[in-house]
């Protein structure tokens, strides 16, 4: 059973997301969740039971528990999930309470329009659950807080849960959590969002006006108890809905008015909701939301000079133009002229509200980038080439760059080094060619941090990256990993190599020898150690082979090197086999070597 277990977590690490969702997938379907919930069953079952816990304690902590449980579920099930599914699953798998609140949340992110009902019948049992242990509680994870938070204010809930009782709720969460900073933090805006909504304004009867309002995320503002406490700029450009970037840009401006001190962070983070909605249809009330803030922020309710109530033009583009995101950038800049943005959009990977789940939203960067900086300013690579802290934003921007045309992003602007180029070689012939088209798989940088992201975020995703190469050029691939630096545990380093090398030392391939003097020449440590992994495999066969390849003209400087040096397994067996072919003397290599 032991070594099983082992072997089955051997394959989720090497294959990622996918295989632990599978798993997850496989024990569900095992388990007759209402008998098992009684104690029913065989012991066999009770086995089966006992490791779907193990595997859920295992992740437990894992920010995306929720969806991988929820998916594991609906693969599981023919048709929606219902209320009394998460409940059985809850108890018999014996999860802790922030567990089934996160598994609440991912079922409103459904798909499934039924199971999304169901999944906040199922929240708002577990909210009254957890509002029941006042302060002594588990403290929430930011992370969780702010997605119950901001799913009080979905439509599956709001049906399910009266809005007094919603309110009751948030109040709760927000109390049994003294620690979060609802001033600054991620919560921020949820927390201004709800205070400021019309039935709690109506019932405190609270009347204010826009100008007036404390900005304690911005430092500006005299009362320091006002309901805009905390308030982020990219909030309220999202709440006017997109289509807010009108041609004129008067609404961007105005909200920009109410931030004068704003800084690098505030700006990324419109970059970042500029992203994330400009695949969303455009608001139809955009405009005429945008024309209220601007009379709230002038406070020109009562102007007698006004024929009509402003609306403020939006602008007409499709869901699939990213021109909105562009106009946001171009009133920030009239409002900032002297802003950083290499800086700003360097900050944005390391922020949790860069979301990029298409290739939509990937052009909507590259957009505002070029809005920001100009058409001739390339893209910060720099910024995506070192392990960042959103890594799912970081890979997901890097899987929609590989095939990126070179005119909109190019790996040759990058600071890290590209390969050089080498003559005769598919897929490095020269300086135009080498790495593909914007020179990715050129790039040693590009190859590093895909080492890195393999173990921080997706295996699977990342692996796939590689089947491209892999059979195009896979001699100009051996050379980028072999001069790459892995500062991971070199897991994924390993299974390329173990695909790429063997074709080449069996000269299996047209470019062998090619390839092996260039490593000779560039990457000499490395293929050292790619002749002593082909030796350890397989000694008997390996071994001709490997003095067969170093004998040739190409070899001869790196075959005498490995000689003359330090003395090693690989080197002693080949001086055995080369005395045995008289192709040198036993006795004077060992003399040579002993003396040195």
């Amino acid at each position: 059973y032991k070594s099983s277990v082992t072997e089955l977590h051997h394959l989720i690490n090497l294959y990622g997301y996918d295989a632990q969702v599978f798993f997850l997938r496989t024990l569900i379907e095992e388990i007759q969740l209402q008998d098992a919930k009684h104690g029913g069953g065989s012991g066999r079952d009770q086995l089966k039971i006992q490791l779907l816990q193990n595997e859920l304690k295992e992740i437990e902590n894992e920010e995306q528990f929720g969806v991988i449980l929820l998916q594991a579920g609906e693969a599981s099930r023919d048709g929606p999930l219902f209320e009394d599914f998460f409940g059985h699953l809850s108890r018999v798998t014996k999860i802790p309470l922030k567990c089934q609140l996160a598994l609440s949340v991912a079922s409103l992110q459904s798909s499934n329009e039924t199971t999304r009902k169901e999944g906040a019948k199922f929240m708002k049992t577990k909210l009254k659950e957890y509002g029941t242990q006042g302060g002594k509680g588990p403290k929430l994870p930011e992370a969780l807080l702010h997605a119950l938070l901001a799913s009080l204010r979905s439509p599956e809930v709001e049906e399910a849960i009266e809005e007094k009782e919603r309110d009751s709720l948030f109040k709760q969460l927000i109390d049994q959590h003294p620690d979060i900073d609802t001033a600054r933090g991620p919560c921020a805006g949820l927390v201004h969002l709800q205070r400021m909504s019309p039935s709690r304004l109506a019932r405190h009867e609270k009347r204010t006006t826009v100008a007036n309002l404390t900005l304690l995320a911005t430092g500006s503002g005299s009362d320091a108890g006002g309901p805009s406490e905390g308030v982020r700029a990219c909030d309220i450009v999202e709440e006017i809905g997109r289509g807010a970037g009108s041609a004129s840009g008067q609404a961007i401006r105005d909200v920009m008015s109410l931030f004068p001190g704003m800084g690098n962070r505030g700006l990324a983070e419109i970059i970042c909701m500029a992203v994330r909605t400009s695949g969303t249809p455009q608001d139809a009330h955009a405009s005429l939301a945008a024309g209220i803030f601007s009379v709230a922020v002038r406070d020109t309710w009562n102007d007698p000079g006004a024929s009509s109530f402003p609306q403020i033009e939006a602008s007409s583009v499709g869901a699939e133009s990213t021109q909105d995101a562009m106009n946001i950038v171009d009133a920030v800049k009239d409002c900032m002229p002297d802003a950083k943005w290499a800086d700003v959009f360097d900050l944005m990977f390391d922020l949790p509200d860069l979301k990029i789940p298409d290739r939509h939203a990937f052009q909507a960067v590259l957009a505002t980038h070029r809005a920001a900086r100009g058409a001739n300013e390339p893209f910060p690579l720099a910024a995506v080439l070192r392990l960042r802290r959103n890594t799912r934003a970081q890979l997901q921007f890097l899987k929609f760059a590989v095939d990126t045309e070179p005119a909109a992003l190019s790996f040759a602007t990058a600071s890290k080094p590209l390969l050089d180029p080498v003559p005769g070689l598919p897929g490095a012939e020269d300086a135009s060619k080498v790495g593909g088209p914007n020179h990715c798989w050129a790039c040693l940088g590009f190859v590093e941090v895909l080492f890195e992201l393999a173990e921080a975020e997706d295996y699977g995703a990342v692996r796939a990256m590689f089947d491209g190469p892999l059979v195009a050029t896979p001699e100009a691939l051996l050379l980028t990993i072999c001069l790459s630096e892995d500062r991971s545990r070199g897991g994924l380093r390993a299974e390329l190599l173990s695909k790429v090398a063997p074709p080449l030392f069996d000269d299996a391939s047209p470019h062998a020898t090619l390839v092996q003097a260039t490593l000779a020449e560039r990457a000499p440590l490395q293929l050292k150690r790619l002749l002593r992994s082909i030796q350890e495999r397989d000694p008997e066969r390996s071994l001709p082979k490997i003095l067969d390849i170093l004998q040739k003209d190409e070899l001869v400087s790196f075959y005498a090197s490995l000689l003359n040096g330090p003395p090693t397994e690989l080197s002693c067996q080949l001086a055995l086999l080369g005395d045995s072919r008289g192709a040198l003397s036993l006795a004077s290599w060992l003399r040579e070597t002993l003396a040195e």
